[in-house]
Protein backbone atom coordinates (compact mmCIF):
# COMPACT_ATOMS: atom_id res chain seq x y z
CA UNK A 1 0.00 0.00 0.00
CA UNK A 2 2.71 2.51 1.00
CA UNK A 3 4.94 1.51 -1.92
CA UNK A 4 2.11 2.08 -4.39
CA UNK A 5 1.28 5.46 -2.84
CA UNK A 6 4.91 6.62 -3.06
CA UNK A 7 5.31 5.29 -6.63
CA UNK A 8 2.09 7.05 -7.73
CA UNK A 9 3.19 10.37 -6.23
CA UNK A 10 6.59 10.07 -7.89
CA UNK A 11 4.95 9.22 -11.23
CA UNK A 12 2.94 12.46 -10.99
CA UNK A 13 6.27 14.30 -10.81
CA UNK A 14 7.63 12.31 -13.76
CA UNK A 15 9.96 10.21 -11.63
CA UNK A 16 10.08 6.48 -12.25
CA UNK A 17 11.50 4.36 -9.45
CA UNK A 18 11.44 0.59 -9.00
CA UNK A 19 9.21 -0.76 -6.24
CA UNK A 20 12.17 -2.41 -4.50
CA UNK A 21 13.90 1.00 -4.28
CA UNK A 22 10.79 2.56 -2.76
CA UNK A 23 10.58 -0.35 -0.28
CA UNK A 24 14.23 0.09 0.68
CA UNK A 25 13.77 3.82 1.28
CA UNK A 26 10.59 3.27 3.31
CA UNK A 27 12.39 0.73 5.51
CA UNK A 28 15.46 2.95 5.88
CA UNK A 29 16.38 4.93 8.96
CA UNK A 30 15.40 8.29 7.45
CA UNK A 31 11.85 7.45 6.30
CA UNK A 32 11.23 4.69 8.86
CA UNK A 33 7.85 3.92 7.26
CA UNK A 34 6.87 7.57 6.76
CA UNK A 35 5.53 8.07 3.21
CA UNK A 36 6.24 11.83 3.16
CA UNK A 37 9.86 11.38 4.21
CA UNK A 38 10.32 8.60 1.64
CA UNK A 39 8.94 10.88 -1.07
CA UNK A 40 11.21 13.70 0.06
CA UNK A 41 14.30 11.49 -0.02
CA UNK A 42 13.49 9.94 -3.41
CA UNK A 43 12.91 13.38 -4.94
CA UNK A 44 16.22 14.60 -3.49
CA UNK A 45 18.00 11.57 -4.95
CA UNK A 46 16.43 12.21 -8.36
CA UNK A 47 17.39 15.89 -8.21
CA UNK A 48 20.98 15.07 -7.31
CA UNK A 49 21.17 12.53 -10.14
CA UNK A 50 19.99 15.31 -12.49
CA UNK A 51 22.59 17.72 -11.10
CA UNK A 52 20.07 20.01 -9.42
CA UNK A 53 21.57 21.92 -6.51
CA UNK A 54 19.30 23.26 -3.77
CA UNK A 55 19.91 26.09 -1.37
CA UNK A 56 21.23 25.19 2.06
CA UNK A 57 18.52 25.37 4.69
CA UNK A 58 19.53 26.90 8.02
CA UNK A 59 17.02 24.76 9.91
CA UNK A 60 18.72 21.53 8.81
CA UNK A 61 21.70 20.34 10.83
CA UNK A 62 24.39 19.01 8.48
CA UNK A 63 26.00 15.78 9.66
CA UNK A 64 28.10 14.62 6.69
CA UNK A 65 28.30 11.17 5.17
CA UNK A 66 28.15 8.07 7.31
CA UNK A 67 30.87 5.56 6.55
CA UNK A 68 31.63 2.05 7.79
CA UNK A 69 32.71 3.09 11.25
CA UNK A 70 29.73 5.34 11.80
CA UNK A 71 32.06 8.33 11.59
CA UNK A 72 31.10 11.41 9.59
CA UNK A 73 33.72 13.16 7.55
CA UNK A 74 33.42 16.10 5.18
CA UNK A 75 36.66 15.16 3.41
CA UNK A 76 35.44 11.63 2.65
CA UNK A 77 32.26 13.09 1.19
CA UNK A 78 34.14 15.65 -0.88
CA UNK A 79 36.58 13.10 -2.28
CA UNK A 80 33.79 10.68 -3.11
CA UNK A 81 31.84 13.43 -4.88
CA UNK A 82 34.91 14.52 -6.83
CA UNK A 83 35.67 11.06 -8.14
CA UNK A 84 32.10 9.82 -8.53
CA UNK A 85 31.27 12.72 -10.86
CA UNK A 86 34.54 14.00 -12.34
CA UNK A 87 32.75 16.35 -14.75
CA UNK A 88 31.53 18.46 -11.83
CA UNK A 89 35.09 19.18 -10.65
CA UNK A 90 37.07 19.27 -13.93
CA UNK A 91 36.98 23.08 -13.93
CA UNK A 92 38.91 23.03 -10.64
CA UNK A 93 41.86 21.09 -12.08
CA UNK A 94 44.95 23.22 -12.81
CA UNK A 95 45.21 21.84 -16.35
CA UNK A 96 42.81 21.71 -19.25
CA UNK A 97 43.34 18.04 -20.07
CA UNK A 98 45.72 15.24 -19.12
CA UNK A 99 47.53 15.78 -22.42
CA UNK A 100 48.07 19.54 -22.15
CA UNK A 101 51.17 20.30 -20.08
CA UNK A 102 51.44 24.10 -19.99
CA UNK A 103 51.69 23.69 -16.23
CA UNK A 104 53.43 20.78 -14.51
CA UNK A 105 51.41 17.60 -15.02
CA UNK A 106 49.80 15.94 -12.05
CA UNK A 107 51.40 12.63 -11.02
CA UNK A 108 48.53 10.55 -12.44
CA UNK A 109 48.70 12.11 -15.95
CA UNK A 110 50.82 10.48 -18.70
CA UNK A 111 54.36 11.77 -18.27
CA UNK A 112 53.63 12.90 -14.75
CA UNK A 113 55.98 10.49 -13.04
CA UNK A 114 53.60 7.66 -12.23
CA UNK A 115 53.79 5.78 -15.55
CA UNK A 116 54.38 2.06 -15.12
Amino acid sequence: MQVTKVANELAKAGIKVEDKTVQRVLRGRYANGNVDKALQLLVMIEDSNDGIVSRVRNDVKMLGAENNGGVTCYLDTLLFAMFARLDAFEVEYPFSSPFSFSSPPPPFAPGGGMDF
